[in-house]
């Protein structure tokens, strides 16, 4: 073989090597493209789950200007509690607690934590979607009527909170509010 015929042949092998290299990094290119579009779309979907269930929405804004009576109860008149979810708060040593009380379709008024027995870690609270309060973290439903009750089975539930309705004045023990305190800290 002569010379020139071995430099045609290093060329030839160094320009195929050229072009084997553009087209593995055209690849490489394309699969970390793919990989781009993959992560946007998996992004856009945690999104719109996340915005599905709540996403961080904790409710409407709590009331303020609750009544203590003596006794250490807070009082909410009756008359003021609607099938609409009223939002309210107290302060609990510089921890807002959040609660929540509403007129059932029984007629009967109901009253619970704004934090759930499970997933009050996630700091969410509950939402109403007609007549049922919807876990913001889970997106559980609980129909109002069942609502202001122990959790007796376990799992996800709006925390209960004890109260009697006297003279037409709902009545929390301000210390079974403050208990919860855990659950918004």
């Amino acid at each position: 073989m002569t010379m020139a015929k071995r430099k045609r042949n290093r060329r030839a092998e160094s320009e195929r090597r050229s072009r084997r290299e553009q087209e593995l990094r055209k690849e490489k290119n394309m699969d970390t493209a793919r990989k781009l579009m993959i992560l946007v779309v998996i992004v856009a979907i945690v999104a719109v789950a996340w915005w599905s269930f709540g996403g961080g929405d904790s409710g409407p804004a709590p009331t303020s200007g609750l009544t203590i009576n003596a006794a250490g109860e807070v009082e909410i008149p009756a008359s003021e509690i609607t099938k609409d979810a009223s939002y309210y708060n107290i302060d609990a040593n510089g921890v807002e607690v959040r609660f929540f009380a509403l007129r059932a379709n029984d007629g009967k008024i109901r009253v619970a934590a704004d934090a759930c027995d499970v997933c009050y870690d996630a700091k969410k609270g509950y939402r109403q979607a007609g007549d049922d309060m919807v876990c913001n973290n889970c997106g559980n439903k609980y129909p109002s009527d069942g609502l202001g009750t122990e959790n007796l089975k376990g799992g996800c539930w709006p925390s209960h909170l004890p109260m009697k309705v006297e003279d037409g004045i709902v009545k929390i023990k301000s210390s079974d509010i403050k208990a919860k305190r855990f659950m918004f800290d």
